[in-house]
């Protein structure tokens, strides 16, 4: 970003610097909300977004930092609308993330590793929000029903299958994650079956071709 001008210029620069070290570890997403609360002016943030090398605007009220970007950016940005105020740092409170909701259902198994299920945006939270993106699952969730994966707050592997048996996908996804589960994670079919619950079992089972291994984890 230039900086080789007047005063008003450095301040943009300065205040961009400001804004590099809050985007950082939110991998170059930033909102609004977040960079007035570093004192940063709305004419300030308006000035950065005009330079070549500056912010991009990615959503109403969010923002990123392009060179800090990686693949999983929409869903980034589809966290951030959520609760747009807070930093990382306190978003990543248990009971935040119980609050604010997390990534879930097929969307959480494409992160544990399952790259081809129904990733429709779905999230799990306590109480619905006001936003265009995704599907929203209300949920209860405990703190132990969330885990992270490349920054991302996602239902662990034991929650994830709870809330695929229950939302009635067809029986050929469940047993891709059936398959993951019993070959990648080495859990047992009866492990498994618990967790679907019956009905999602008997429409995976047709389509499960993988052994149960004698260990049940």
């Amino acid at each position: 970003m230039n900086h080789s001008c007047d005063n008003g210029t450095m301040t943009t620069y300065q205040d961009y610097v400001r804004v590099l070290t809050a985007a950082a570890p939110q991998h170059g997403v930033v909102t609004r909300a977040q960079i007035l609360r570093l004192s940063i002016t709305a004419s300030s943030l308006h000035r950065m977004t005009l330079d070549e090398d500056g912010l991009v605007r990615l959503d109403r009220g969010i923002y990123g930092v392009p060179p800090l970007f990686d693949s999983f950016l929409e869903q980034r940005v589809a966290w951030w609308i959520l609760n747009p105020r807070e930093f990382l740092a306190e978003r990543a409170r248990p009971g935040s993330l119980v609050r604010d909701g997390v990534i879930s259902h097929g969307d959480a198994a494409w992160l544990h590793g399952v790259s081809d299920m129904p990733t429709d945006g779905h999230w799990s939270v306590a109480v619905p929000r006001d936003t265009p993106w995704g599907i929203q699952h209300v949920a209860s969730l405990e703190p132990g029903d969330i885990t992270w994966i490349n920054g991302l707050p996602v239902t662990t592997l034991e929650r994830t299958t709870r809330d695929l048996g229950a939302v009635g996908i067809d029986g050929e996804h469940l047993a891709r994650w059936v398959r993951f589960l019993v070959t990648e994670r080495h859990w047992s079919l009866d492990r498994v079956a618990g967790l679907l619950g019956p009905d999602a079992t008997r429409d995976a089972l047709p389509f499960v071709d993988t052994p149960n291994p004698a260990a049940a984890a």
